[in-house]
């Protein structure tokens, strides 16, 4: 099969495939180098997953036109597949013919007009870890972030006093859950069925995340009170009267939390690190925090360009979710090849966000490229179009609000830090066994 005469882009049948198991060899060894190498050889390339095939997007115009075509190019696929495991049918999973009722019931959630009120949470819950930290203390990165975003998302999702005690058992569970379904990504079944030590321990903790989730919507319903919460905003109904059921609030709460903890404190973290390993990008996020002051505001990130870049940029180069699938609903055309109606396509933000023809010098982190706007479909760690992550706006005042407070009062150094991202396959895209070094700014 081949691109068509007029077609601008190219395609190809992916290299080194074996029997049985296709490609997922070269995924699970060394996903970096794998996906690194298909750009070279098309636009678009067939990948087997064992004994299925999947379409591989390398080009940014080919990846928006898959992000706003959601009637083709449906949420499904592997990835997807994973999630609803654990998720089931939330905003973030759901088929096109759900979506937008689930979006327009949850928009209200994060209206603008609430996040003066949540930034103030993420700052008392930002500085009540860390002024617990002390002078010399090597951090584990991704565990040091997760402590402060599943603190922010308990405040921001539960304000309900009596709910405190089920978060960390929530948090627990969620992160069993995610090493359980990055394993669980390329078995195809039957095989993802049998019962292996860690699928015992995945369905363990995907049942227990429903026990803690059913429990918090059973305590928010019997107590009556608008906490302005995001769980309150759940429960509410619109003005139309429609209303979430029981089960979608479910979803969301589990979908929210995975959003609100995993994926900021992920970003966050290989953001720690590029500070520790470049002292001169550091020195400019102080200068920049201290001419604010030690306790930035929502008000204050407009005049925080470079701590918003930070964070921007490690999304381009450490995107969270960083391998993503669609499903195509009818036989279709993607950069003149027919694909056939029920096939996955797989796009990547992480490969695109590393290709040197769409980044200058991708490799180097640079905050200032973020000034610009760039190429339709070549930033995408939210996604495009009609899907584009609801949470979006939320993250980019949380992230570099931590951020910014973090400068504020500490200095971090190298601490056996190795930034080689990609060494495994996951479901997400997380610095795990990354420290830094904590210095006090005792002179600010």
């Amino acid at each position: 099969m081949t691109a068509t005469m007029t077609s601008p882009f190219t395609f190809a049948e992916a290299k080194g495939a074996l029997p049985v198991l296709g490609h997922v060899g070269k995924l699970l060894r060394d996903p970096r180098g794998f996906l690194m190498s298909l750009p070279d050889q098309g636009d678009l390339v067939r990948i087997r997953l064992g004994t299925s095939r999947a379409y591989l997007v390398c080009n940014a115009e080919l990846t928006h036109q898959v992000l706003v075509n959601d009637r083709v190019f449906d949420k499904g696929g592997p990835f997807v597949d994973r999630l609803r495991e654990f998720i089931g049918e939330s905003v973030s999973t759901c088929p096109r013919g759900e979506h937008r009722r689930q979006r327009r019931l949850m928009q209200p959630a994060f209206h603008p007009n609430r996040l003066t009120h949540y930034a103030e949470l993420m700052k008392t819950e930002t500085v009540v870890v860390t002024n617990s930290w002390q002078h010399g203390q090597v951090l584990d990165v991704y565990a040091a972030m997760q402590a402060i975003t599943t603190k922010i998302a308990a405040r921001t999702m539960f304000a309900a006093p009596a709910s405190g005690a089920l978060i960390e058992d929530a948090y627990d569970a969620l992160n069993e859950i995610m090493t359980g379904a990055g394993k669980r990504m390329l078995i195809p079944p039957p095989l993802d069925k049998l019962p292996t030590r860690s699928k015992i321990r995945y369905d363990r903790a995907r049942k227990r995340i429903r026990e803690i989730t059913d429990q918090l919507i059973s305590d928010y319903r019997a107590a009556g009170v608008d906490h302005q919460d995001l769980m309150s905003m759940l429960l509410a109904r619109d003005e139309d009267g429609g209303a979430l059921s029981e089960e979608e609030i479910s979803n969301q709460v589990v979908t929210l939390f995975l959003g609100g903890v995993e994926t900021v404190a992920s970003t966050l973290g290989w953001a720690l690190c590029v500070l520790a390993l470049h002292p001169e990008i550091q020195d400019r996020l102080h200068a920049e925090v201290d001419a604010i002051g030690p306790s930035p505001t929502l008000e204050d990130l407009a005049k925080m360009p470079y701590a918003k870049g930070i964070i921007s940029e490690s999304l381009r180069m450490y995107p969270p979710g960083w391998l993503l699938t669609r499903m195509t609903t009818k036989d279709s055309t993607l950069g003149g090849v027919h694909i056939p109606a029920g096939s996955t396509v797989i796009y990547s933000p992480f490969l695109l966000g590393n290709r040197g023809d769409l980044f200058d010098d991708p490799d180097r982190f640079d905050p200032d490229r973020h000034a610009k706007r760039p190429v339709k479909g070549s930033f995408v760690p939210f996604g495009e179009g009609p899907r584009k992550c609801i949470g979006d706006t939320f993250t980019m005042v949380e992230a570099p609000l931590v951020l910014a407070l973090i400068a504020a009062k500490w200095r971090v150094e190298p601490a056996g830090t190795r930034i080689r991202p990609l060494e495994r396959m996951s479901l997400l895209l997380t610095p795990r066994d990354l420290k830094v070094r904590l210095v006090a700014r005792d002179d600010f």
